[in-house]
């Protein structure tokens, strides 16, 4: 039973889901005069969030949110396929990446949308499009429940929220195996999860395990991963879910071995407008894995 629950804990969170550190760029937060095409930070809500912004003024703006254990870098091959037609705002999320930790541990559902609210506003954007990853999915359809009317489109991308094995109202026990992999990952260990993500492996970028192995030994990310494992819940979101009022794409690969393709029909039937796209031969990442079939599905919903 012991092994059984360290697999689905472990499964999870990789489902909940890589640099050096360059000199830093602060922003006092203003809408930019130009494309930004290198990494700045911001104070938001206590923290220096880390942040790109790409693609030139005035075009439609979509907002992405990565998922746990990755960062912006995980956006990379999307951004590089929509920037000329989009600008894109990507960001590591509070105890990811270079954001860091967050002093006061506050990685609750509410929080993380409230930091994602403030840091929009901040940065002087107005009903932009949200596209979020699996944890990061569960944060975007969170917000544009919250705010319903200040979200244009909305994009979830193998996203979590419906109750997965063993967890839903109440968080899992944390296995101290999962624990010592947080605390000290290992390129072993990154490289196993990545794989599982993928549903081919040559697809993986090269360099990619490397990079998300440096974003996790990042000072205190381990122990954030930590935290938030021990008040991760994945209650039924059927309620939240159908107070969205956006147009909602649930893009799924076909063949995630994290979250199963079912959950997409899981969040249609509870969206009150939505389609879904399968992506053949695809795993839990269709932004990494296959960016520009995802780019193309994406372009094709916002642009209807």
């Amino acid at each position: 039973m012991y092994k059984y629950g360290l697999l689905i804990s472990a499964t999870i969170f990789i489902a909940m889901t890589g640099c050096n550190e360059k000199q830093p760029v602060i922003t006092d937060g203003m809408p930019q005069t130009e494309a930004e095409t290198h990494e700045q930070y911001i104070a938001v809500d206590g923290l220096r969030i880390r942040y790109k912004i790409e693609g030139e003024n005035g075009k439609p703006v979509l907002v992405l949110v990565h998922g746990f254990t990755s960062s912006l870098e995980g956006w990379d091959g999307l951004t590089a396929a929509l920037k000329d037609d989009y600008q894109i705002v990507r960001f590591d999320l509070a105890g990811h990446g270079l954001t860091g930790p967050d002093k006061q541990k506050r990685y609750g559902h509410t929080a993380r949308v409230k930091t994602v609210r403030n840091l929009i506003d901040k940065l002087g954007y107005e009903k932009p499009n949200l596209i979020g990853s699996s944890m990061g999915g569960n944060i975007a359809w969170r917000y544009a429940s919250t705010y319903p009317n200040d979200v244009n489109k909305l994009v979830l991308i193998d996203a979590s929220g419906f109750p997965l094995n063993e967890l839903k109202d109440t968080p899992l026990e944390l296995p101290p195996m999962l624990k010592n992999y947080f605390l000290k990952p290992t390129k072993f260990a990154v490289n196993y999860g990545l794989k599982n993500q993928y549903y081919d492996t040559k697809n993986i970028p090269a360099g990619r395990a490397d990079k998300i192995l440096e974003m996790m030994k990042y000072p205190g990310n381990g122990q954030a991963y930590v935290d938030m494992f021990k008040i991760f819940t994945l209650p039924d979101p059927s309620n939240d879910l159908a107070k969205i009022t956006a147009p909602t794409l649930i893009i799924w690969g076909s063949d995630d071995a994290v979250i199963s393709s079912t959950h997409a029909e899981l969040f249609k039937a509870a969206l009150p407008n939505a389609e879904i796209n399968i992506i053949a031969d695809t795993g839990h990442v269709p932004h990494e894995e296959n960016p520009t079939k995802t780019a193309k599905v994406i372009a094709s919903f916002l642009t209807k």
